[in-house]
């Protein structure tokens, strides 16, 4: 072979090794598809529909009784609080039936629900009292815009003033929230709690827990109570970005113009202006009636929201948050960045030693008393473990003080349980 016909060989040979090289560099940045199975070698998911294609229900706020345990309403729901208004599974239809409360079915294949808080005893704008607003609701007040084959996209917008004084106010609607999905497990979240009917609530205390600051948590409820008991690995992993927080005024701290955000006095126990976006697991005691709350706080307007925190909750349960970058996570196999606006961050860790960190660490389980308020008291948690624990419900998303415009998504959820 001469020269030169070697050369054109040893150039094709470089130039088909370069493109191959090309290729796998291509295939690196891809992520990997979804493992969509509910099972596999020693695990099994616990998640349901992880593609968000099956809608939102109404039990968990509305359910009455259902067919697992009404007190923690567990199971299918099969009847509803009667409350004068439609309830609907979005974007299936009707909750109920004729009756208002015989469930319909619609929500027998749905695993998604929303909390979105509370508001009773509360005045609306035009100064009447409400004993308990529902308007505020998804599941009450909300469009489905579009339900194709690739898309959900669900939608509320406040027009309260028209619909319940349509001869004194025009139609005027405000957005505030919104629910779209890609059905394949990609979910996006916007709430502007600006435009919301009712946002009175300026501290984070117990004063305000049937009045609450802005929630909007994707919620899913277990159908029946996880008995911890039989895992000793629980991994998981999700995938978030806040695409948007946008503050649109400063109260409680600043002046707002909504009819019930009044200039507060300057020594009012107050909370700052913030948003964070927050997702937790609540675990229950087999040996009493006690619960808690772990899990992350994914990212905040506030810093410091995202370091170690563990406190109790306006309703007196205690809670424990961590940021996705901090030290302590190395003690259940935290990896994560801080989370920054448009950036894109896959969290994971293992749940079992994270619940095991907070009954040593926090809830001091091998502790027979505790001090609280300078009194040494009988410690409910007291040799409690993790095999005594029931995991309850999951919950993700926005908890805000006071106005803001702000969009998450999420994607990639899993919650893997290996069995011992």
């Amino acid at each position: 072979m001469n020269k030169k016909g070697l050369a054109l060989i040893l150039g094709g040979l470089l130039a088909m090794t370069s493109l191959a090289g090309c290729a796998s560099s291509g295939k690196e940045n891809e992520k990997d598809p979804p493992d969509w199975s509910q099972s596999g070698d020693g695990w099994i998911q616990l998640f349901e529909d992880r593609k968000f294609d099956r809608g939102f229900g109404a039990g968990w706020i509305y359910g009455t009784s259902f067919t697992g345990d009404n007190a923690l309403k567990k199971g299918v729901p099969l009847t509803y609080r009667d409350i004068g208004q439609d309830i609907y599974i979005q974007p299936v239809g009707k909750a109920t039936k004729e009756d208002g409360v015989t469930s319909s079915g619609a929500e027998n294949d749905t695993f998604w629900e929303l909390e979105e808080g509370a508001k009773k005893n509360i005045v609306d704008e035009l100064g009447s009292p409400v004993d308990e607003l529902h308007d505020f609701r998804l599941c009450v007040k909300s469009e489905v815009k579009e339900n194709s084959s690739a898309k959900m996209l669900i939608e509320q917008y406040n027009d309260y003033l028209h619909d319940h004084y349509p001869s004194l106010y025009e139609s005027n609607p405000k957005f505030v929230k919104s629910l779209e999905s890609d059905k394949q497990g990609k979910l996006t979240v916007r709430y502007n709690s600006y435009n919301d009917i009712s946002n009175s609530a300026y501290a984070y205390s117990g004063d305000f827990a049937n009045n609450t600051w802005p929630h909007l948590y994707v919620h899913q409820n277990f159908r029946q109570e996880i008995d911890m008991a039989q895992f000793d690995k629980l991994e998981y992993k999700v995938t978030m970005k806040v695409s948007e927080a946008k503050q649109i005024n400063g109260w409680p701290n600043g002046e707002s113009d909504r009819y019930d955000q009044p200039a507060l006095p300057s020594d009012a126990a107050k909370s700052n202006s913030e948003a964070s976006l927050q997702g937790t697991f609540f675990f229950r005691s087999k040996k009493s009636s006690g619960g808690f709350f772990v899990g992350m706080n994914y990212f905040s307007t506030t810093p410091s929201n995202q370091t170690e925190i563990f406190n109790m909750d306006q309703h007196g349960q205690a809670f424990y948050r961590i940021g996705p970058a901090e030290e302590q996570g190395s003690y259940f196999d935290l990896e994560g960045e801080k989370m920054e606006i448009g950036k894109e961050v896959t969290v994971k860790y293992d749940l079992y030693k994270m619940v095991n960190y907070v009954l040593i660490r926090k809830l001091q389980n091998k502790s027979e008393t505790i001090q609280v308020g300078g009194q040494s008291v009988a410690n409910p948690w007291y040799n409690v473990s993790v095999d005594d624990l029931t995991l309850s419900f999951y919950q993700v998303g926005w908890e805000n003080m006071g106005n803001w415009d702000c969009t998450f998504s999420m994607s990639d959820l899993s919650l893997k349980a290996y069995t011992k």
